[in-house]
């Protein structure tokens, strides 16, 4: 299966955010997805247009809800509205990783995902607030799926 993933983090200035695309990264191999592209916060919000020319080569689209799903911020919108594009093109949806809180623009684009994955209790309550219909379901924040070797390096 081929994937898009959206808010890479890893730009080599934080720890926290480079094991998560990392991790994703492994995870996605780990399970047969191929991510064919991936895409910083700042091109969904700048070059959306040429993002949406991927999704005809694509099945999957993550988004990685890491640090920025918060407060309608215009960085939060614009993935979301690329999600929603991408449901629209017949692409499963999944957001993982996320916190959610204070997004009423926001919740508009929920239901546009098959799979919500939160990081913590109060963000899966919020979406379910939102939206009682869906199933946001808590799961570790996905760092903690770093592999690390005997020597406590990080692999």
């Amino acid at each position: 299966m081929n994937a898009i993933l959206l808010n890479d983090t890893d730009l080599g200035e934080h720890v926290g955010c480079e094991l998560v695309v990392r991790n994703t990264r492994r995870m996605c191999e780990k399970y047969g997805i191929t991510l064919t592209h991936t895409f910083k916060t700042r091109e969904a919000r700048d070059n959306a247009p040429a993002i949406v020319k991927q999704f005809a080569n694509n099945q999957l689209l993550l988004l990685n809800g890491e640090g920025t799903m918060h407060d309608d911020k215009s960085r939060a919108l614009a993935l979301l509205k690329l999600a929603s594009q991408a449901k629209k093109e017949g692409l499963k949806t999944v957001l993982y990783n996320s916190l959610w809180e204070n997004n009423p623009k926001g919740e508009n684009y929920l239901r546009d995902f098959d799979l919500i994955f939160c990081r913590d209790s109060f963000s899966a309550a919020e979406i379910e607030k939102a939206h009682p219909s869906l199933k946001a379901t808590v799961v570790p924040d996905i760092v903690f799926a770093t592999v690390v070797s005997g020597d406590l390096k990080v692999v």
